[in-house]
């Protein structure tokens, strides 16, 4: 490595896995001059997208784990991190350039409300942004305190975003609050939207008129010329009915909200006028849609992941893979642990075999994560070792210098 050019050794350390990277500094001093030389940095993110992500479990106890996958991503391994963080406080909420948001959410309250839902924490408190922090290196961005509005009462939930700013590369955060607002003619119902570019300051950004679900965005995604987040609003009904959940981004670069348009050909057909979108998620770089049936019946009917396979265009949605019910795992299934739960596509893995195989998490009463391959569809639910927290949330991260 030494003896090679350095424009050469700095595309080849880009390529190798962070651990492994953060290893060679300790070799030499030759290797880890190039390890440390700042134009590593960039080159190394530009492959990021190429890697698997991390899979974090924050258990509702206030701990923080990362599942390690075998290569049959049959069976996981948990390591805890985060030692030097209060996570019974603090819950992580976005990832980008290597860095997780986190956030003043108190995890202790979620596991008194005796729930696995990932948002629950974020429902009764505004969840101000507190620092940036990369798990792997250990440094750390104390975020400025997030603005309050005078003469607004607490808010009542908060949706939160960290995503890359298209044109710098820096990390920028939206959050969006929302308020019964009391007035002399009852309360109304408004919000408020803030938004932050790492090492300036929060800017007031007006209102957002969707009620977006409480908790972090749903889907990241960086394209070419622009990076979005994605959530999904609190939608009354089910199916293409005005009121039905709607799929909503904000773009990164030019700072604005817009709805993403579902075709409603989805919900069509027997039984289906109760199905609705679930939750979303970024797999292979594309927009996903999770479709799912009914929140009573959720358990006994299919799982439909729709991809939008060119970005913003209605017509390019289409079905990609449908797990039956059939597939779930009986342990999954008990009916006496079911206290109506959900199934979470998490992100596409790459194992030793050549087929592509699915992460879900499983959101039921016990819990559980399980490993999907479309090709065969074939469900495997995971073998972790230690046993998993009975009560957690599952976040993505890029890991990174």
């Amino acid at each position: 490595m030494e003896n090679l050019p350095l424009e050469i050794g700095l595309e080849i350390l880009s390529r190798l896995p962070i651990a492994s990277l953060i290893r060679l500094k300790s070799v030499s001093k030759s290797l880890r001059s190039v390890a440390e030389n700042p134009r590593l940095r960039p080159l190394y993110l530009a492959h990021a997208s190429r890697r698997d992500p991390s899979i974090l479990l924050h258990s509702h106890g206030g701990q923080l784990h990362r599942l390690v996958l075998a290569d049959d991503a049959t069976n996981a391994v948990l390591i805890r991190i985060g030692d030097d963080q209060d996570f019974t406080k603090l819950a992580p909420a976005g990832s980008c350039n290597g860095f997780l948001l986190l956030c003043n959410s108190d995890a202790a309250a979620a596991a008194d409300n005796d729930t696995t839902s990932s948002s629950s924490s974020w429902s009764s408190a505004a969840a101000p942004p507190v620092c940036l922090w990369n798990p792997l290196t250990g440094h750390q961005i104390q975020l400025p305190p997030a603005p309050t509005a005078a003469g607004f009462p607490e808010p009542l939930h908060a949706a939160v975003g960290l995503g890359p700013d298209p044109t710098t590369s820096a990390p920028k955060i939206v959050r969006i609050l929302y308020y019964n607002r009391p007035t002399m003619f009852g309360f109304v119902w408004t919000s408020q939207v803030q938004v932050l570019t790492v090492g300036g300051a929060w800017r007031e950004m007006g209102r957002s008129v969707w009620n977006l679900k409480p908790g972090p965005s749903e889907a990241t995604l960086q394209l070419a010329n622009t990076a979005a987040l994605h959530w999904l609003t609190l939608g009354l009904g089910q199916g293409s009915s005005s009121s039905a959940v709607k799929i909503v981004s904000f773009d990164l670069r030019e700072e604005m909200f817009r709805e993403i348009a579902f075709p409603a050909t989805c919900f069509e057909g027997l039984g289906r006028d109760r199905y609705t979108i679930s939750h979303l998620a970024e797999l292979s770089g594309r927009l996903s849609a999770v479709v799912s049936g009914p929140p009573d019946h959720e358990a006994t009917t299919p799982l439909e992941v729709w991809a939008m396979k060119e970005y913003g265009v209605k017509e390019s949605w289409a079905r990609d893979f449908v797990i039956g019910n059939h597939h779930l795992p009986p342990s999954l299934m008990n009916p006496t642990s079911y206290e109506g739960g959900a199934v979470r596509v998490l992100c596409r893995i790459r194992s030793n075999t050549t087929s592509t195989r699915v992460v879900f998490l499983v959101q039921f009463a016990r819990g559980g994560l399980a490993s999907y391959c479309p090709e065969n569809q074939e469900l495997k639910e995971l073998v972790v070792v230690p046993v998993l927290p009975r009560f957690f949330s599952a976040a993505l991260h890029l890991e990174s210098m």
